[in-house]
């Protein structure tokens, strides 16, 4: 992680800090290294009914994604066990703006 290592972003911080309009529900939760372990419980996007035929190859926006994705149930507890989800990645990214801007030091 470059941007901790620079100061940019510190990866025990809650998604939440970084993103206040996230799911406080998971995102005071979730923390930053968790999203990038694997280890957050958030689901892959498969689980999404529907995803394939209707969402897959459409375009969203930090806002579509956030009220598509945040109130999501988790799949386990988060930190308590690891599961594939490229949807923390994504959400992991979408933290790149803010803490830019040293919001997430």
């Amino acid at each position: 992680m470059v941007q901790a290592q620079k100061g940019l972003i510190n990866p025990g911080k809650n998604i939440s800090d970084c993103m206040a309009e996230f799911s406080k529900n998971n995102g005071n939760r979730i923390s930053i290294r968790q999203l990038v372990r694997h280890t957050s419980g958030m689901p892959n996007y498969d689980t999404i009914k529907d995803f394939f035929p209707k969402i897959n190859r459409q375009s969203f926006t930090r806002a579509e994604y956030l009220k598509l994705y945040m109130d999501s149930a988790l799949v386990f507890g988060s930190g308590t066990n690891y599961y594939y989800s490229s949807r923390g990645y994504f959400t992991f990214y979408l933290q790149e703006w803010p803490c830019k801007m040293k919001i997430c030091t």
